[in-house]
């Protein structure tokens, strides 16, 4: 019964992990996939932004924030204000069920210290 107990004590506290939130934003136009590489230099140095994917649903970008650094209005508020000229890639906010799980291998990681 100790050893369960040291097992459990030993584990990293949930309230210890930063909370993370996935934004889900919709690229729109014809020219969105030669932009992928302009949408990442944009967002990957937003501080807050911990991940972004841009291959694992089409047509979209989806962005975990560390919701302790970032809130998703005000991540929102920056794209809009970075993207405003960009007429052959639209990137907006849209409403999602995509699940916020953390994204996983292929996708661009930006670490935050």
């Amino acid at each position: 019964m100790s050893l369960c107990a040291a097992s459990l004590y030993s584990l990293p506290s949930a309230a210890a992990a930063s909370p993370v939130e996935r934004i889900a934003l919709q690229l729109n136009g014809s020219q969105c996939r030669s932009q992928h590489a302009n949408i990442l230099s944009a967002l990957s140095p937003i501080p807050g932004v911990r991940a972004i994917d841009l291959s694992s649903v089409p047509g979209h970008a989806l962005v975990d924030i560390d919701t302790a650094a970032l809130s998703a209005q005000n991540l929102i508020e920056t794209i809009r204000h970075l993207w405003h000229h960009q007429d052959a890639c639209l990137v907006e906010p849209m409403e999602s069920c995509i699940s916020a799980s953390p994204l996983s291998h292929g996708v661009v990681r930006r670490q935050v210290f």
